[in-house]
């Protein structure tokens, strides 16, 4: 039983990939995604097993912290408790698109500004207002005098209008290209606009071995998770009731990788955690 909720800004800096288990419309590895709504996100056991190395590196944490905060060791198989903390898929809130005015847009929509607000409110604070939006809109403050916007290839009429979208964990440079789509705008762009990178394997002298296509979620994407935690166990003291969620926060690294290719800097993330009493904006 958890009672205890944190939510955690996930900023890709660089390209994100957590790969899906089969390949498909010619990519060969391509990023998982959730099945009803087709958007990238990131499993909750990619993002635990993280955590848990991080944990493991860092020596302000005693190993029985870590297990008691995540569970015994695999190889521990008389001890079947589970950890006081627990993780959830982290989803997707903003897509960097490229754009006819402003060079990109980061854009989001009102299915996952809800589904954000729900984390929120478990919280205690104030969800963000969500606005109705056509198909062939496109809503943000920074879209002034212009009437037509091209997203990738698609054209969308341009609303000029400030909306109290999240920005918590967005830096200050990326603030102003903050906008609203449909959902179902939303959707086709995160199943059509992806980063695709190809890679090839080379004989010894030099012809191609091997063509493989790639899929990576953009640099500048924006996620966000739950942190969960369970109460102590029975014998425990109940004022450390969220304890490990908090100390875990506090050993946040400067980056958090996540995914394939690590070697090559992919998957380099920040990590920024709402509190209670932040203001919106």
């Amino acid at each position: 039983m958890f009672t205890n909720s944190k939510t955690l800004i996930y900023r890709a800096v660089t390209p994100l990939h957590c790969g899906a288990t089969e390949a498909g419309d010619g990519i060969d590895l391509p990023v998982v995604r959730e099945r009803y709504t087709n958007f990238p996100f990131i499993p909750a056991t990619s993002l635990k097993g993280v955590w848990r190395d991080i944990c493991q590196r860092n020596d302000d944490w005693e190993q029985t912290e870590e297990h008691t905060a995540f569970g015994p060791d695999s190889s521990d198989v008389d001890n079947k408790s589970a950890g006081l903390l627990g993780f959830v898929d982290a989803q997707i809130l903003y897509l960097p698109i490229r754009a006819s005015a402003r060079t990109f847009f980061l854009i989001t929509c009102p299915l996952q500004v809800s589904r954000f607000n729900e984390t929120l409110v478990k919280q205690g604070i104030e969800p963000h207002e969500i606005s109705n939006i056509n198909d062939d809109t496109i809503i943000s403050s920074a879209l002034a005098d212009i009437e037509n916007v091209y997203l990738e290839d698609i054209k969308l009429k341009a609303k000029s209008q400030k909306l109290n979208l999240p920005s918590e964990g967005v830096p200050n440079y990326l603030k102003s290209r903050l906008a609203l789509v449909s959902d179902e705008t939303f959707e086709w762009f995160a199943s059509n606009a992806m980063e695709i990178r190809a890679h090839n394997k080379l004989s010894a002298t030099k012809q191609s071995k091997s063509l493989w296509y790639e899929e990576f979620v953009p640099a500048e994407s924006i996620f966000f998770g739950q942190l969960l935690e369970s109460p102590p166990y029975n014998g425990d003291d109940p004022s450390e009731s969220g304890k490990y969620s908090t100390k875990l926060i506090e050993t946040k690294p400067l980056f958090f990788q996540v995914g394939g290719n690590e070697s090559t800097g992919h998957g380099l993330m920040e990590i920024t955690p709402i509190e209670k009493g932040e203001s919106h904006g």
